[in-house]
């Protein structure tokens, strides 16, 4: 297929939905900045280590200041310390359902002190791989590369990193503008999902209870959506308003879950396009030009995923108790 060039006015498509740029480590300070300010409680430099589950709910947790192992009884645990926290695997395999997806690539994620080389983000395929560009703020970029499931940072010094961004990004009359590299990392392409998303008194949010491919990027998102709707939960059940049932939690949350994952996958797959066995895969090739031509040419198909892209399919407020 000849080179494909255009551009996706998605905040347009998709009736104004927008993109903000809101980098994770700032998110932290600001919420970390907003709970102590209402008076919370934070405990840094501590571990979970087991969660008691059965008649009542505690937590037993090493804090490494004081050196010594301490319990916590709660009302209910919030699980949301990731994919290799403890909550995760404090639900019995009897109890929950996993479904993942491996890919058979992964993507080199580099973070550079550089201004954006354009003002919006740039998806581009190449015969050598997928590349990304993604702003983050007015001096730092974000970019993709991907690479095989084998390779290892490592093998990438900066030099190589700007020269394949380069070969794979580049068009006429644009230019990659280059800085320092701040942060690089070989990230695994893969989804993961638990059912249902509680056990019991805990209850897992984000990475703990899935995890997905950065293609579109829907993590934090969800994460966040999960939180919301959680918190609103807990919130009616002190309230004793009887329609937050806590129980809802999963059913809530899932088929948002699984929304963005068909998106995000759907959309994986159009972006990946090296691999050794996809270069003997013709059928699989012309599968994802035409999805990419349909991007291009169908307005019903290019408003459908304006809307996915931008987020416009999922309010959590849409789903709060009493409504």
């Amino acid at each position: 297929m000849s080179q494909v060039d255009f551009l996706l006015e998605y905040t347009q498509l998709s009736g104004g939905a927008m993109h903000y740029i809101y980098p994770q480590q700032e998110l932290i300070k600001d919420l970390i900045q907003n709970f102590e300010q209402a008076h919370g409680t934070i405990r840094f430099n501590t571990e979970a280590t087991f969660v008691i589950n059965e008649n009542g709910a505690e937590v037993e947790y090493y804090d490494k200041k004081q050196k010594n192992s301490k319990r916590m009884a709660c009302d209910f645990i919030a699980g949301c310390d990731g994919f290799h926290g403890i909550s995760r695997r404090s639900v019995p395999s009897t109890h929950a359902r996993i479904f993942e997806r491996y890919y058979d690539s992964s993507w080199l994620a580099i973070l550079a002190e550089a201004p954006p080389s354009a003002n919006h983000i740039i998806y581009a395929l190449h015969p050598n791989g997928f590349a990304g560009h993604m702003l983050r703020s007015d001096k730092v970029s974000r970019y993709y590369l991907q690479v095989k499931n084998t390779d290892d940072v490592n093998n990438w010094p900066d030099e190589r990193v700007w020269t394949e961004l380069e070969l794979r990004l580049g068009k006429e009359g644009w230019r990659l503008i280059q800085g320092e590299i701040l942060e690089k990392q070989i990230i695994p392409m893969r989804n993961f999902v638990i059912e249902p998303m509680q056990y019991q008194r805990l209850f897992l949010a984000g990475d703990s209870a899935h995890i997905i491919t950065p293609a579109g990027g829907k993590g934090m998102n969800l994460a966040i959506q999960d939180s919301l709707v959680l918190g609103e939960l807990f919130v009616g059940h002190y309230r004793g308003d009887f329609s937050a049932d806590l129980n809802a939690y999963s059913s809530i949350r899932l088929p948002d879950i699984w929304h963005a994952q068909e998106f995000s996958s759907s959309f994986l797959d159009i972006l990946s396009r090296s691999n050794d066995a996809f270069e003997t895969d013709l059928f699989t090739r012309k599968l994802n030009e035409s999805r990419l031509l349909q991007l291009r040419d169908n307005p019903l198909v290019a408003t459908d995923f304006s809307k996915k892209y931008a987020g416009a399919m999922a309010d959590p407020h849409h789903y709060a108790y009493g409504n």
